[in-house]
């Protein structure tokens, strides 16, 4: 089982409820301009349920406001290593903080951070767990107990003749792979027949992943209720949002999906971000499904006119060979305008410092330039004044070398066709 309790929290406990995990999305890192960081993804999981309300502070940076009980947060990208988590009562400031703690977050793992209890006794609870691409048929489902009010169980469904999951107690969790279909789970203590109860039917589809937590239900005639939360479809990935822009910036994201999935090993999907604030732009892609151990051509594309840029279709292959190459991609996508390498503010493209993949197919990328030094450039390379990300898109690139592929898929330049191919697209958009 994954149960890791982090002790006791004391009278304020109440408070420390909210920390469910924030698995990805990107955080504008104080890093020095061409800094690289690794990511990690984190959420936070509300399963105290006679506590208030409350805010949540990443670094001293308002990440999370009103998170109630029953809440669980979409994941958010952060930076890995240790990062301080301060809980603090709805609206009061950081400096009311209650709540102040340090944990590490790894580099690839995704992490939900909860409390579970009753106000007078919390325990806070972390689940770390390897970012990856759910690619079974089956149904990928972590299961907590998070309920005071219900005693050690398995869980069981009608038509299985052998418990999913046995002898949980409070404080478990266990990742569950499951055939896809629609299940009434029950909850049945050890070597009963019987279940205490019966959960609402839900449908769960197979390569996604899903979390399911036993939480107390309060005031209703039964005191138990079952949560469900989809985390991972196979056509975008991780669901995920984005944190808060810095005072006087903006933050624009895009969710990537999968080009060329015929050839390439499996689909691409991630998310990106921009954030600019006063003085600085931070760019950060996020990806599974990549060729793994090898370095990936990355961009931020565009036109220098004003119509938006787009992401490619078959319908834009146009030597019909049924794969949509670098050529191709850039007719509807625009010309590569940044660079996603150690150095974007050269604008050379033609790097050997793009980020690589790990060996599981993984990739993560951050870096921070001055805002100001990659405006002037984009000025005088491309007559680009004060660029709208909103109306650009990224773009990933590169298969295995191995890849076959037809002498009709054009490249660039100096690099192979495999290194240019694009493997996964997304267009930005202001976040709110």
């Amino acid at each position: 089982m994954l149960r890791r309790l982090l002790g006791i929290v004391g009278i304020f406990s109440i408070l420390t409820l909210c920390f469910t995990a924030l698995p990805a999305a990107p955080l504008a890192a104080q890093a020095d301009a061409g800094d690289d960081a690794e990511l990690a993804l984190l959420r936070v999981m509300h399963a105290i349920p006679d506590a208030p309300e409350v805010d949540i502070y990443l670094d001293g940076r308002l990440i999370l406001q009103d998170l109630a009980y029953f809440s669980i947060s979409r994941y958010l990208v952060v930076p890995a290593g240790e990062q301080r988590i301060q809980v603090v009562p709805a609206g009061l400031g950081v400096a009311a903080a209650v709540i102040d703690l340090t944990p590490e977050l790894f580099a690839g793992s995704s992490h939900t951070i909860g409390a579970i209890g009753n106000r007078a006794n919390a325990e806070a609870l972390a689940i770390k767990r390897p970012i990856r691409q759910f690619l079974s048929d089956n149904a990928h489902v972590l299961l907590v107990h998070a309920a005071t009010e219900a005693p050690t169980f398995d869980i069981t469904a009608p038509g299985y003749d052998q418990p999913f999951a046995e002898d949980l107690a409070f404080g478990d969790s266990v990742e569950l792979l499951v055939p896809p279909g629609v299940y009434r789970f029950e909850l049945v203590p050890p070597g009963a027949d019987t279940p205490f109860y019966t959960a609402e039917a839900v449908r769960l589809e197979g390569g996604w992943g899903y979390t399911l937590v036993v939480t107390d239900y309060p005031g209703q005639a039964q005191s138990i209720h079952v949560q469900s939360r989809v985390d991972y479809v196979p056509e975008s990935g991780y669901v995920m949002t984005t944190l808060p822009a810095p005072q006087g910036g903006r933050i624009y994201a895009a969710s990537l999906a999968p080009l060329n999935q015929s050839v390439n090993i499996q689909p691409a999907t991630g998310y990106a971000t921009v954030t600019e604030s006063a003085d600085a732009v931070t760019f950060t892609t996020f990806a599974t499904g990549v060729a793994p151990e090898m370095m990936h051509v990355q961009h931020y594309h565009g036109f220098t006119d004003e119509h938006a840029a787009r992401c490619p279709t078959l319908d834009d292959d146009l030597n019909g060979d049924n794969i949509i190459d670098f050529s191709e991609a850039l007719a509807v996508a625009g010309q590569v305008l940044v660079p996603l390498h150690a150095d974007p503010l050269t604008l050379e493209h033609e790097r050997a410092s793009y980020p690589a993949a790990n060996s599981n197919g993984f990739l993560d990328y951050q870096v921070t330039v001055d805002r100001d030094e990659l405006e002037a450039a984009l000025e005088r390379n491309y007559d680009i004044e004060n660029p709208d990300y909103a109306t650009g898109l990224v773009m990933i690139h590169g298969v295995s070398p191995e890849t076959p592929l037809p002498d009709t898929v054009q490249s660039s330049a100096d690099m192979s066709a495999q290194m240019t191919l694009p493997v996964a697209c997304g267009t930005y958009q202001r976040a709110p």
